[in-house]
């Protein structure tokens, strides 16, 4: 039989990628099965517990009708859900290169590796061979002789995206993985370091002072290329802005030592982007001052302190606010709040609809069209209608 010749570098390219695609599932371990690698290792899974108690059972949707007919962004829940405990394993921080923006340090991925073998079963794993491919082995090779060594007990925490300053992914990810880590393991077993995408902006430190976690504590992803780690606890669960864990808005509350104070919620907010550089309102300003006369402050929250942002939020009524991580805040709203999430048509993502479900919160969505800008979905400007900020205001006067 016949080789068949390659004819183009592109084709070369492609039967290497192919290669190195099926030299990687050969080279895969899935978290639970690590003991099964190596007698006499200390390495093991601990399944999830049961935190059922933590589900809120009553969901009010404000809306069903119009939420049932938007096409939410949809994926699978992971099957096998709890904590990886790895005895001397290695890690890799993987730097990532986002769309056609230059290299940034800050934006890394961890992946982990137990002997010769790489944990899958975690997000963003799969994306080692790409960048094998396009030539990361001589990063690897570079610091392989050199590596350092960490003892004790460490955390990975987050890992998801490499999205390393976004106050959705601090919260959701990485400080909900410490409250992860504590309902699964035993507190001798807890880590006293967490490796973090962490850069170190004031919110991040104010989140980190709020949970009881000491500076200290924190190693930054850009602390190490490649390292080999004493023990390593690595939580593998639901991540990310498409599924959600039951218990999310409780874990986040849990972790800011949050309660709701007595005082009855008040305040009608409209939360702008006008100081953001993607997913903003272009026509904001003609929308003004329908919000103004129906009663809505008109607030942005750059470089409002968390604190504030709490008690903010705590202190609301009714919210009005296109799609964006500020929404996280919907977590320190008590129940009955009403939220009208303004979402771009073609970034339709559930995690504030879960979020506001966890909290009793009555979630109305509106479809925004975008200004076809040729921009990506994530980051399009939306415009938002005469008639659509008049339903809004309409359904939350119903409410009341």
């Amino acid at each position: 039989m016949a080789i068949p010749k390659i004819s183009s570098s592109h084709n070369v390219r492609q039967v290497f990628g192919n290669f190195l695609r099926y030299l990687e599932d050969l080279l895969k371990i899935d978290p639970e099965n690590v003991r099964g690698w190596k007698k006499n290792d200390s390495s093991k899974w601990i399944g999830e517990a049961n935190l059922s108690h933590l589900y809120s059972l009553d969901y009010p949707d404000g809306h069903t009708k119009l939420i049932d007919k938007i096409k939410w962004e949809k994926s699978c829940r992971k099957q096998n859900q709890g904590v990886c405990m790895l005895h001397n394993c290695r890690v890799l921080m993987l730097a990532i290169r986002q769309n056609n923006e230059s290299l940034n340090d800050y934006r890394r991925i961890a992946i982990i590796f137990f002997y010769f073998y790489r944990l899958n079963a975690l997000p963003a794993q799969h994306i080692l061979p790409y960048y094998l491919l396009h030539g990361e082995w001589k990063q690897f090779c570079k610091h392989y002789r050199n590596r350092e060594y960490v003892s004790g007990n460490i955390a990975v925490l987050g890992n998801y995206v490499s999205d390393y300053c976004n106050y959705y992914h601090f919260w959701v990810d990485t400080i909900s993985d410490i409250w992860y880590l504590r309902q699964n393991i035993a507190t001798s077993e807890m880590p006293q370091r967490y490796l973090m995408s962490y850069c170190g902006v004031e919110w991040q430190k104010q989140i980190l002072e709020i949970c009881g976690i000491d500076p200290d504590q924190v190693i930054p992803f850009t602390e190490y290329t490649y390292f080999c780690v004493e023990n390593l606890a690595v939580p593998v669960r639901d991540k990310g802005p498409i599924v959600i864990p039951a218990w999310q808005a409780n874990a986040i509350r849990i972790m800011a030592g949050w309660q709701n104070s007595d005082k009855p919620s008040s305040r009608f907010l409209y939360v702008s982007r006008a100081d953001a550089n993607k997913r903003c309102i272009v026509n904001e300003p003609e929308i003004h001052e329908q919000l103004l006369r129906s009663g809505f402050e008109i607030i942005t929250l750059e470089g409002m302190h968390v604190k504030d942002q709490q008690i903010l939020f705590g202190e609301a009524k009714a919210i009005i606010a296109p799609h964006g991580a500020g929404l996280t805040n919907i977590v320190w709203c008590n129940p009955g709040t009403v939220l009208v999430e303004l979402l771009s048509e073609q970034h339709l993502l559930p995690c504030f609809k879960e979020l506001a479900k966890q909290r009793e919160m009555i979630y109305f969505p509106i479809k925004c069209k975008t200004t076809g800008e040729g921009r990506k979905g994530l980051e399009e400007n939306v415009v938002i209608s005469s008639k659509q900020i008049k339903d809004a205001l309409n359904f939350i006067e119903s409410v009341f």
